[in-house]
Protein backbone atom coordinates (compact mmCIF):
# COMPACT_ATOMS: atom_id res chain seq x y z
CA UNK A 1 0.00 0.00 0.00
CA UNK A 2 1.13 3.48 -0.79
CA UNK A 3 1.52 5.82 2.19
CA UNK A 4 -1.46 8.14 2.69
CA UNK A 5 0.44 11.25 1.68
CA UNK A 6 1.05 9.72 -1.77
CA UNK A 7 -2.54 8.64 -2.44
CA UNK A 8 -4.73 10.79 -4.63
CA UNK A 9 -7.59 12.52 -2.79
CA UNK A 10 -10.15 10.47 -4.73
CA UNK A 11 -8.56 7.18 -3.76
CA UNK A 12 -8.03 8.32 -0.18
CA UNK A 13 -11.70 9.28 0.20
CA UNK A 14 -13.39 6.39 -1.62
CA UNK A 15 -11.07 3.58 -0.57
CA UNK A 16 -10.23 4.62 2.98
CA UNK A 17 -10.23 1.77 5.52
CA UNK A 18 -13.12 3.18 7.55
CA UNK A 19 -15.53 3.38 4.61
CA UNK A 20 -14.43 0.08 3.04
CA UNK A 21 -14.53 -1.47 6.51
CA UNK A 22 -18.09 -0.25 6.98
CA UNK A 23 -19.08 -1.92 3.70
CA UNK A 24 -17.42 -5.19 4.70
CA UNK A 25 -18.87 -5.04 8.22
CA UNK A 26 -22.35 -4.55 6.75
CA UNK A 27 -21.96 -7.56 4.43
CA UNK A 28 -20.58 -9.76 7.24
CA UNK A 29 -23.44 -8.75 9.55
CA UNK A 30 -26.11 -9.30 6.86
CA UNK A 31 -24.63 -12.74 6.14
CA UNK A 32 -24.80 -13.66 9.83
CA UNK A 33 -28.31 -12.26 10.21
CA UNK A 34 -29.51 -14.26 7.20
CA UNK A 35 -28.18 -17.72 7.97
CA UNK A 36 -26.52 -17.46 11.38
CA UNK A 37 -23.01 -18.20 10.14
CA UNK A 38 -19.83 -16.27 9.59
CA UNK A 39 -18.90 -14.99 6.10
CA UNK A 40 -16.18 -17.14 4.50
CA UNK A 41 -12.95 -15.15 4.23
CA UNK A 42 -12.65 -15.54 0.45
CA UNK A 43 -16.06 -13.92 -0.11
CA UNK A 44 -14.93 -10.72 1.58
CA UNK A 45 -12.86 -10.00 -1.51
CA UNK A 46 -15.84 -9.79 -3.85
CA UNK A 47 -17.82 -7.21 -1.86
CA UNK A 48 -15.82 -4.08 -2.74
CA UNK A 49 -15.40 -4.76 -6.47
CA UNK A 50 -19.15 -5.28 -6.79
CA UNK A 51 -20.31 -2.43 -4.53
CA UNK A 52 -17.80 0.23 -5.58
CA UNK A 53 -18.16 -0.32 -9.33
CA UNK A 54 -20.84 2.17 -10.39
CA UNK A 55 -22.47 0.13 -13.16
CA UNK A 56 -22.59 -2.99 -11.01
CA UNK A 57 -23.73 -1.06 -7.94
CA UNK A 58 -26.65 0.43 -9.84
CA UNK A 59 -27.81 -3.03 -10.92
CA UNK A 60 -27.92 -4.50 -7.40
CA UNK A 61 -31.46 -4.37 -6.08
CA UNK A 62 -33.10 -5.74 -2.99
CA UNK A 63 -36.13 -7.08 -4.86
CA UNK A 64 -33.97 -9.81 -6.38
CA UNK A 65 -33.68 -12.59 -3.79
CA UNK A 66 -30.83 -14.59 -5.31
CA UNK A 67 -27.28 -13.76 -6.29
CA UNK A 68 -27.51 -16.10 -9.27
CA UNK A 69 -30.74 -14.60 -10.56
CA UNK A 70 -29.17 -11.13 -10.30
CA UNK A 71 -25.98 -12.30 -12.03
CA UNK A 72 -27.96 -13.96 -14.82
CA UNK A 73 -29.84 -10.71 -15.43
CA UNK A 74 -26.68 -8.57 -15.15
CA UNK A 75 -23.97 -10.39 -17.06
CA UNK A 76 -22.10 -7.09 -17.46
CA UNK A 77 -21.07 -7.42 -13.81
CA UNK A 78 -18.61 -10.13 -14.91
CA UNK A 79 -16.90 -7.86 -17.43
CA UNK A 80 -13.65 -6.71 -15.89
CA UNK A 81 -14.57 -8.19 -12.51
CA UNK A 82 -11.31 -10.14 -12.14
CA UNK A 83 -9.21 -7.03 -12.70
CA UNK A 84 -11.39 -4.88 -10.40
CA UNK A 85 -11.16 -7.53 -7.69
CA UNK A 86 -7.38 -7.74 -8.07
CA UNK A 87 -7.04 -3.94 -7.82
CA UNK A 88 -8.99 -3.64 -4.57
CA UNK A 89 -7.36 -6.55 -2.72
CA UNK A 90 -4.95 -4.22 -0.84
CA UNK A 91 -7.84 -1.96 0.18
CA UNK A 92 -9.90 -4.95 1.29
CA UNK A 93 -7.02 -6.20 3.43
CA UNK A 94 -6.53 -2.74 4.89
CA UNK A 95 -10.26 -2.55 5.73
CA UNK A 96 -10.18 -5.99 7.37
CA UNK A 97 -7.19 -4.92 9.47
CA UNK A 98 -9.10 -1.77 10.45
CA UNK A 99 -12.10 -3.84 11.57
CA UNK A 100 -9.91 -6.32 13.45
CA UNK A 101 -8.08 -3.50 15.21
CA UNK A 102 -11.40 -1.99 16.29
CA UNK A 103 -12.62 -5.40 17.53
CA UNK A 104 -15.75 -5.17 15.38
CA UNK A 105 -15.07 -8.45 13.54
CA UNK A 106 -13.05 -11.52 14.32
CA UNK A 107 -11.58 -14.22 12.11
CA UNK A 108 -12.61 -17.67 13.25
CA UNK A 109 -10.39 -20.75 13.13
CA UNK A 110 -11.95 -21.78 9.80
CA UNK A 111 -11.07 -18.35 8.36
CA UNK A 112 -14.60 -16.94 8.31
CA UNK A 113 -15.37 -13.41 9.48
CA UNK A 114 -17.89 -12.84 12.25
CA UNK A 115 -19.23 -9.59 13.70
CA UNK A 116 -18.21 -9.25 17.36
CA UNK A 117 -19.46 -5.77 18.27
CA UNK A 118 -21.45 -2.88 16.90
CA UNK A 119 -19.78 -0.51 14.47
CA UNK A 120 -19.34 3.01 15.83
CA UNK A 121 -20.42 5.68 13.35
CA UNK A 122 -20.34 9.45 13.30
CA UNK A 123 -23.00 11.74 11.87
CA UNK A 124 -22.54 12.84 8.29
CA UNK A 125 -23.92 15.55 6.05
CA UNK A 126 -27.01 14.86 3.93
CA UNK A 127 -24.98 14.52 0.70
CA UNK A 128 -22.52 12.10 2.28
CA UNK A 129 -25.33 10.07 3.78
CA UNK A 130 -27.15 9.57 0.49
CA UNK A 131 -24.03 8.53 -1.46
CA UNK A 132 -22.58 6.33 1.27
CA UNK A 133 -25.93 4.91 2.31
CA UNK A 134 -26.49 3.56 -1.19
CA UNK A 135 -23.20 1.65 -1.09
CA UNK A 136 -23.93 0.39 2.42
CA UNK A 137 -27.37 -0.82 1.34
CA UNK A 138 -25.83 -2.70 -1.60
CA UNK A 139 -23.23 -4.32 0.69
CA UNK A 140 -26.07 -5.53 2.91
CA UNK A 141 -27.86 -7.04 -0.08
CA UNK A 142 -24.66 -8.82 -1.16
CA UNK A 143 -24.18 -10.17 2.36
CA UNK A 144 -27.70 -11.64 2.31
CA UNK A 145 -27.16 -13.12 -1.15
CA UNK A 146 -23.84 -14.69 -0.15
CA UNK A 147 -25.57 -16.37 2.80
CA UNK A 148 -27.77 -18.39 0.46
CA UNK A 149 -25.56 -18.70 -2.63
CA UNK A 150 -23.57 -21.79 -1.70
CA UNK A 151 -19.85 -22.34 -1.43
CA UNK A 152 -17.24 -19.67 -2.14
CA UNK A 153 -15.90 -21.79 -5.01
CA UNK A 154 -19.34 -21.83 -6.67
CA UNK A 155 -19.78 -18.08 -6.22
CA UNK A 156 -16.32 -17.34 -7.63
CA UNK A 157 -16.91 -19.71 -10.56
CA UNK A 158 -20.17 -17.92 -11.39
CA UNK A 159 -18.20 -14.65 -11.55
CA UNK A 160 -15.63 -16.27 -13.83
CA UNK A 161 -12.73 -16.20 -11.35
CA UNK A 162 -10.92 -18.53 -8.96
CA UNK A 163 -10.48 -17.77 -5.23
Amino acid sequence: MRPWKFRSPEVAHLLNPAFCGHLLYTAVKAHRDTNGSALPYALVFIILPLVLHQVTNESIEGRTKSFYVWLDRNQQAKIGFAERARQVVPFTREAIAFLLQGNTVTIQEDGALLVTSALKRRRRTVKEVSENAECIKKAEILGRWMATAGTPATIFASLGVRP
